[in-house]
């Protein structure tokens, strides 16, 4: 389709409402959201056990090679997070920063306590930074009439987000 017929689309009926919401819901590839992040900025890695931030770390791998500042892992977990969550949480950061020292990466680890994640990672990241996270794999409908924490997370940021959206690792 020539470039030309594809500006038509997206300024037509086709693409009505928050695009960014419609690719991250609907592509089946990951997407790069950009708005204030750029390739020097603040990377924050979310890692907090769950299946989509574990998906996140093979795409992440062939990030590193470009990443300058040190990997931001964020992991936040509800006040009266059940202990087995705290421990999965507690497992992917352990396993993250063992890979990130072994990749020669520097990092840093900010453990954060709330009942909304995605106002505790946007106001983390600030304005200026690349949010990396995994897509969930939540039922369509659960996540079009609820959401799901990237879509909630870029509603509530200017920093750019990296939603990955690779198949579970097995």
């Amino acid at each position: 389709m020539p470039p030309v017929r594809w500006s038509v689309l997206l300024r037509g009926r086709m693409a009505l409402g928050d695009i960014s919401r419609k690719l991250v819901l609907d592509l089946h590839t990951s997407v790069l959201i950009v708005q204030g992040g750029r390739p020097n900025s603040r990377f924050l890695v979310c890692a907090d056990g769950s299946a989509a931030a574990r998906r996140q770390f093979p795409l992440l791998k062939q990030f590193l090679p470009v990443i300058e500042p040190p990997v931001e892992l964020v992991c936040v977990l509800a006040p009266d997070s059940e202990e087995a969550t705290v421990q999965e949480a507690d497992h992917c950061i352990q396993q993250a920063t063992r890979w990130l020292t072994t990749c020669g990466k520097q990092y840093t680890v900010n453990r954060l306590m709330g009942d909304r994640p995605a106002e505790a990672i946007a106001a983390t990241a600030g304005d200026d930074a690349v949010i990396f996270l995994g897509a969930s794999l939540r039922h369509d409908v659960y996540r079009r009439l609820l959401g799901s924490l990237p879509i909630q997370i870029l509603t509530r940021t200017k920093s750019s987000v990296l939603v990955v959206k690779a198949l579970p690792c097995v």
